[in-house]
């Protein structure tokens, strides 16, 4: 069920900044996760463990629901039969991977439409990024322009900081010269995005895109302000 707000809040009236997640958001990563469902399957293979993709999406839709810390470790220990090492091995290999997965992608794969949002939007507003990925993330995105929409263009590893620890908000908004309540924070994890954007004030938009859709708010605190389905419904609240 969508959340809304109602008509008589305008926004655009007190809102000086948006801040935008990556994954989800900006880059759909849907040949990303593609790429990532293959590499676990080759992965176990090598240890004569046979699993498909229907068997993975299930699993991650089990750990995403349950809100797991890290989906990717607890899908090693799933299928990897209790053995420790096959755990390990599969994971580290696949975070390793993660370099080819940029290369087959070679690019991050943004749409010309949410280009088109941020180029609209950073007429109006500043743009800044708050999102946990790497330096060799942060260099692709450089190359494809769109950091040229933002005023502060900086992710979890340059900063040093990860979601959801609020001080990465913090420190954005820092930047920015912007309060909480001057904020909007869009992203699809209710974990990462949606809960310290909540206790810090932030008004908060959840764009339900991708896996971490099977998310549901456990309880009031971690309800989105506001939920969209694409970034062009931005122009319902702004």
């Amino acid at each position: 069920m969508q959340i809304k707000i109602k008509k008589v809040i305008n926004l655009k009236t007190k809102i000086k900044a948006i801040l935008f997640d990556i994954g989800g958001p900006i880059d759909s990563e849907i040949l990303n996760d593609k790429l990532l469902k293959l590499h676990f399957i080759e992965e176990f293979s090598k240890y004569n463990i046979t699993i498909n993709d229907h068997e993975i999406e299930n699993c991650l839709e089990r750990l995403i629901t349950n809100f797991d810390k890290n989906i990717y470790s607890s899908l090693c220990e799933n299928f990897s039969n209790n053995n420790e090492h096959i755990q390990k091995s599969v994971y580290n290999n696949i975070l390793l991977r993660s370099k080819e997965r940029d290369l087959i992608r070679k690019a991050p794969e943004i749409s010309d439409e949410v280009i088109g949002v941020l180029k609209q939007l950073s007429k109006d507003y500043k743009l800044g990024v708050v999102a946990n990925q790497t330096l060799d993330a942060l260099k692709l995105l450089k190359n494809t322009g769109i950091n040229k929409y933002f005023d502060n263009f900086e992710v979890s590893d340059s900063i040093g900081l990860e979601k959801p620890d609020k001080r990465i908000f913090l420190y954005v908004m820092d930047i920015l010269k912007v309060s909480a309540e001057e904020c909007i924070m869009i992203g699809d994890r209710i974990d990462n995005d949606i809960i310290p954007a909540n206790q810090l004030n932030i008004f908060s938009v959840r764009i339900k895109t991708g896996r971490f859709s099977y998310q549901n708010p456990r309880n009031v605190s971690e309800k989105p302000k506001y939920e969209i389905n694409n970034l062009l419904e931005l122009k319902n609240i702004l």
